[in-house]
C-alpha cells in the first residue's frame, strides 16, 4: 500500500524524520568501529540533538530544492507544543530537518541518500560543521 505524503501532518513527518536519520546516525556509529553501547551513545547524542539538526539544515540550505525549501518552512513552522531544551528557534529548525528527512524516507530515498552524502563529513567530524 503506497503512503500519500501529502496527507501527512508534517508533525507525523518530523517524528518519521527524527527516526530516520537517528537510526543512519546509530549505523554510521557502528561503521566508524564503536561497538560498545556506552561510545554509540555518546556518539549519537553528540549528533542527534536540535542545535546540530539546526546546523546541520543550514549547511544543506543551497543543495535543497525550492519543493524542499517549502517542505522545510512547513515544519519549521509547527508551533513547540513543550519545553524543549533548545530555544524554540533551534526546535523549530530541527523540527524543519527532521520533516525533511522524514518526507524523503517515504517520498524519494535516492534522495535522502543524496542529502545524506552531503552531511556525512559533518557526522564524520561534528567539530567542522560551521555554526
Amino acid at each position: 500500500m503506497a503512503i500519500n505524503t501529502a496527507d501527512i501532518h508534517p508533525r507525523v513527518l518530523a517524528h518519521l524524520g527524527d527516526a530516520a536519520y537517528e537510526l543512519r546516525v546509530r549505523q554510521k556509529a557502528l561503521e566508524a568501529g564503536h561497538t560498545r553501547l556506552d561510545t554509540v551513545h555518546r556518539y549519537c547524542t553528540a549528533r542527534v540533538n536540535g542545535a546540530f539538526q539546526a546546523r546541520l539544515l543550514k549547511a544543506l540550505d543551497g543543495f535543497l530544492t525550492d519543493a524542499e525549501r517549502d517542505l522545510v518552512r512547513r515544519g519549521r513552522n509547527l508551533p513547540v507544543t513543550a519545553k524543549k531544551r533548545s530555544d524554540h528557534l533551534t526546535h523549530r529548525q530541527a523540527s524543519g530537518f527532521e520533516a525533511l528527512f522524514g518526507y524523503l524516507h517515504l517520498e524519494d530515498p535516492g534522495r535522502l541518500d543524496t542529502l545524506w552524502r552531503q552531511i556525512l563529513p559533518y557526522i564524520d567530524d561534528p567539530d567542522s560543521l560551521p555554526v
